[in-house]
């Protein structure tokens, strides 16, 4: 019911595979005024590929395969022998991955039942911190060795971004969203 904006009935499918933007907990659809609905399926994230520029903007080497990479997700290691990104799963999660820039290989990071996000290097490169997109900030020995460790955790849908550590390392700064 419009008028109200509630729910009556039997809850029925009318679209499959709807896209969705779990960093937003939103899907790509719209009602029209007659009641219509239009919606897009598939993923919006476009395949791209990691690819380097010099500052006049000439196209230099690409690293790795083309991917569903999120834009807003990722970060170069202090000394620039790797990058840490986030690939579009398909499937509304999102997992890490870090990139040896040297021979181009791409190595999956985590492997959690929710999308992960905001990549942050600890000053040393030895750990990444990172979102889980479910209200936990988590950090993990870069090397991928050890579990992730979950830092801060808040009750429903909080946004927990990490943005920079302390140049010691110490402290992790993070916005609460």
């Amino acid at each position: 019911n419009a008028g109200t904006l509630s729910t009556t009935g039997k809850a029925v499918p009318i679209a499959e595979k709807v896209n969705f933007n779990s960093f937003r907990f939103t899907g790509a659809y719209t009602f029209s005024p007659t009641g219509l609905l239009v919606f897009q399926t598939g993923t919006a994230v476009p395949k791209s590929q990691l690819t380097w520029f010099d500052l006049d903007g000439k196209k230099g080497n690409t690293v790795g395969e083309p991917s569903n990479f999120l834009s807003a997700s990722r970060a170069l290691s202090p000394d620039g022998q790797r990058a840490a990104v986030i690939i579009d799963a398909g499937d509304g999660k999102a997992d890490l991955w870090i990139y040896d820039l040297a021979r181009a290989i791409g190595t999956r990071f985590t492997f959690g039942t929710s999308s992960v996000a905001f990549p942050v290097w600890s000053p040393d490169g030895i750990q990444i911190a990172y979102s889980d997109g479910v209200g936990k900030l988590s950090i993990k020995s870069a090397d991928g060795a050890s579990d992730p460790r979950v830092l801060v955790s808040e009750e429903g849908n909080a946004r927990l971004v990490p943005t920079s550590f302390s140049p010691d390392g110490s402290l992790l700064a993070f916005r609460k969203q």
